[in-house]
């Protein structure tokens, strides 16, 4: 793996292991939003921390986003 996938695919990993980080970036207060949004982080997380299943999670974590942004902006 190339150095820089490897920066960018820890990077992600440790942002998805910072729970205060993503309620400050996620700006939600409901808990059972904030319970489900850590949950999925974490299984992200652990899905990047396999080889076989990074690129996977790289299309599903941007599709994800992209959703989040495309719902927020309305």
């Amino acid at each position: 793996m190339a150095s820089l996938d490897r920066h960018v695919i820890l990077e992600l990993r440790a942002l998805l292991a910072d729970e205060h980080r993503l309620r400050r970036l996620s700006s939600r207060e409901d808990g059972a939003v904030l319970e489900k949004l850590l949950a999925n982080a974490a299984t992200m997380s652990a899905k990047l921390g396999e080889r076989a299943e990074q690129r996977i999670a790289l299309v599903e974590l941007l599709a994800e986003i992209g959703i989040a942004k495309v719902t927020s902006s309305f």
